[in-house]
């Protein structure tokens, strides 16, 4: 069976839709079928830092900043992105169990200092020369 995705906005316990029009469309076709909604708070799918990708972020960390780690550390991307986060973005907790931050959840000024702090530590501590976003892009 297809699965057919709407989005919305909730404000003031009333959902609205994107495209109301095409979900009344859909809903006509089921006739008189049982149906099961789901209802979760949307989600950025994550980029693949593909070069067509500028606007994201997430494209920048995991089509630049560790491949060229990952090219040196001999990690995986994944595990690369675990080592950062440990490294970089440790939030409290005990040195055991740590509280680490998401990528997910930082503003633009955290992203941009957290790569900042990368590129530091990458040239200062191990002389990786990791490009900027606009070398990146400009590639």
């Amino acid at each position: 069976m297809i699965h057919i995705k709407f989005t919305g906005t909730i404000q003031n316990n009333t959902l609205t839709l994107d495209n109301p029009d095409s979900f009344k469309k859909y809903l006509s076709s089921l006739k008189s079928k049982k149906v099961s909604l789901t209802v979760k708070p949307h989600r950025r799918i994550r980029t693949t830092g593909k070069l067509s990708e500028p606007s994201n972020q997430n494209g920048y960390l995991w089509g630049a900043v560790y491949p060229v780690l990952c090219d040196y550390f001999g990690y995986t991307p994944d595990e690369m992105h675990e080592a950062i986060k440990h490294k970089f973005l440790r939030i409290g907790g005990t040195d055991e169990l740590p509280k680490i931050k998401s990528t997910s959840k930082l503003s633009r000024i955290e992203w941009e200092d957290l790569m900042e702090k990368i590129r530091i530590w990458s040239l200062t501590d191990y002389g990786i020369i990791i490009p900027t976003v606009k070398d990146y892009y400009d590639q």
